[in-house]
């Protein structure tokens, strides 16, 4: 199955590096990431995509584009980063259509 994990790095309710919530800890994004690379067999292999402007709080392309291939079935594994972002941030158009295209792309096998 495709995922694509979106995380702001200033999110105060899951914090990107992980941490817990009433005793129980969660993993951070990127271990997130790395769990669902391991179960897609890809072979880790990461591209970095040109930023993306995904939250309208923040000036410019502030969002970092983590793709990985050679994943079983054609699927994929991506990780966006939004440098700055929270939780809930005032996502743009942009965000939209970006996330409707990751889908329409990844169907699932």
């Amino acid at each position: 199955m495709s995922v694509l994990q979106v995380h702001g790095t200033d999110d105060e309710t899951i914090a990107f590096d992980g941490g817990a919530i009433i005793g129980a800890n969660y993993p951070g994004a990127q271990q997130t990431v790395d769990s669902w690379v391991a179960y897609n067999g890809c072979d880790a292999t990461t591209t970095t995509a040109n930023a993306l402007d995904l939250d309208g709080s923040i000036d410019g392309a502030e969002s970092d584009i983590d793709a990985v291939g050679g994943c079983d079935q054609d699927v994929a594994v991506e990780l966006w980063t939004i440098d700055g972002g929270r939780h809930v941030p005032p996502v743009t158009t942009h965000f939209s259509a970006s996330v409707v295209d990751f889908v329409l792309a990844h169907p699932k096998p």
